[in-house]
């Protein structure tokens, strides 16, 4: 039986990343664009495919014919730069789905304004952090011996001692303590 890591194996000795790939991403670029913009008409899809097609095939001809001059092959600064792109994006979601999760509308919301702001913030801070610090971008100067654990339990700390000052800091109303969000008067 033929593992998935086999059957990349045999796809990329096909060519499958200086080839297909590189192709397919130009043809559906240049589809995409071509559709939505109409630039050949409301009904020129089959154009559009042709079109699509010839675009795709002239960026990865050269590369395969090896007529690119070095360091200016389209191909090989795509190869390098979508996943570096993939990443961004990766982190964008992250951070969008912390957003989510941290956020409510009107009556649901669990925090006022102010600490919504707050949380996305850090939210946006710690994926910053989080990627950065797999990608080996905190490996300089003073930062050298720091290790991803140290600032996790450091993040954690800061969490609560906030999760704290915002139960305890409630405001007095009527011989009440009143916490934030509780909505019972």
């Amino acid at each position: 039986m033929v593992s998935f890591t086999d059957a990349i194996a045999k796809a990329e000795s096909l060519g499958l990343r200086d080839s297909l790939l590189p192709f397919m991403f130009v043809f559906v670029l240049v589809f995409a664009i071509l559709e939505k913009a109409k630039i050949l008409g409301e009904n020129a899809k089959r154009l559009n495919v042709v079109i699509a097609g010839i675009m795709g095939l002239l960026f990865v001809i050269p590369h395969v014919m090896h007529t690119y001059p070095a360091g200016y092959d389209p191909v090989q600064i795509a190869n390098d730069s979508i996943p570096d792109v993939a990443l961004i994006i990766i982190g964008i979601f992250c951070f969008f789905l912390l957003v989510a999760m941290m956020s409510g509308k009107g009556a649901d919301s669990m925090f006022s304004p102010k600490i919504t702001t707050s949380i996305l913030v850090l939210s946006g801070i710690a994926v910053f952090l989080i990627f950065g610090g797999n990608a080996g971008w905190w490996n300089v100067g003073f930062l050298q011996g720091i290790t991803l654990e140290q600032v996790g339990n450091v993040a954690l700390v800061l969490f609560f001692l906030f999760l704290i000052y915002y139960v305890v800091k409630g405001e007095e109303k009527s011989g009440h303590l009143h916490i934030p969000g509780d909505q019972r008067k």
